[in-house]
């Protein structure tokens, strides 16, 4: 999952070490001051931080996508350097399901603008077929879309 976010998300400019085995999160705190990114293929992990001893802001427009990943990519351009990609084997009980963007349940064939998301296999979403009464079984979803979700 962690891979979209080089893909698709903050960590973007990682795109430029063109390798398909890497993966991370940016992370910034408020007024930003601290920022990281946190990385890693199947061979290594790191974990670039950056700030202030003294908590003060790092600068406008200052996050971890713009500070920390790119000492994270000098690092880990360097220490990867000559090595083939090497992905982490996914673990047992993983789906890809295609999900409905609007609802966030499994998409149909015809839902427009359906992505495909990972999902543990007991924890996937309901279809936006199995609308019933109630909560669907194995989802966080209500089974009616109008419902309130508790999130506390």
């Amino acid at each position: 999952m962690l891979e979209d976010v080089i893909k698709l998300g903050t960590g973007r400019r990682a795109l430029a070490l063109g390798r398909p085995d890497i993966a991370g999160k940016t992370g910034t705190t408020n007024e930003s001051k601290d920022a990281w990114f946190s990385g890693y293929n199947a061979d290594y992990v790191t974990t670039v931080w950056t700030g202030f001893d003294q908590p003060e802001s790092l600068g406008r427009r200052e996050y971890g996508g713009t500070v920390a990943l790119p000492i994270w990519m000098n690092y880990m351009g360097a220490a990867l350097k000559g090595k083939p990609p090497h992905t982490q084997p996914e673990p047992e009980g993983i789906l890809s399901l295609r999900v409905d963007p609007v609802s966030g349940r499994a998409a149909t064939p015809s839902t427009p603008g359906a992505y495909f998301e990972l999902f543990k296999a007991e924890d996937t979403p309901p279809s936006v077929n199995e609308l019933g009464n109630g909560t669907a079984p194995g989802s966080p979803l209500p089974a009616d879309e109008a419902a309130p979700i508790d999130l506390f």
